[in-house]
């Protein structure tokens, strides 16, 4: 397993044509994962709904949305990286802070502790169209980025 690692690392560091299309193809197989493969649905409600019947712009409503997408990977990408080189001098505490958070979300779903969090608000959908679909892209990836820790 080690000389994988270390194979890996050497095709990045020393290939880039290569690393691009290897992780274009990990991109891929992530793709077919049950985190987005559950949201197909709502992709394709959303497209088919109001592109209403144009293929041309059910092409560009879909284009914006995977734009979006792509946005909230990166932009998610670059953050997790960021925070990573920031904290890692927290060390234990860290970890401590993160368990405690853990526990406390573990309490409220239990009922046993009530804690009012801003974002637990339900809101109506104001945005349509390719703003719409842009923003759906974006929460889509957000989502999905953190659906793949587990």
């Amino acid at each position: 397993m080690q000389s994988l690692l270390e194979n890996i690392s050497v095709i990045v560091r020393d290939q880039h044509g290569l690393a691009f299309i290897a992780v274009f193809i990990g991109g891929l197989i992530s793709a077919a994962s049950p985190c987005v493969l559950a949201a197909i649905p709502l992709i394709i409600g959303y497209v088919g709904g109001y592109s209403e019947g144009n293929k041309k712009k059910a092409a560009l409503y879909s284009l914006v949305f995977v734009i979006g997408l792509a946005l909230a990977f990166t932009i998610l990408g670059a953050a997790a990286s960021a925070v990573g080189r920031f904290l890692w001098f927290l060390g234990k505490w860290l970890y401590i802070g993160l368990a405690t958070i853990a526990v406390l979300m573990g309490l409220q779903l239990l009922g046993v502790v009530s804690l009012a969090l801003p974002f637990q608000k339900s809101r109506e959908v104001k945005t349509k169209g390719l703003m719409g679909a842009f923003s759906l892209g974006l929460l889509t990836g957000a989502t999905s980025s953190l659906n793949r820790t587990s």
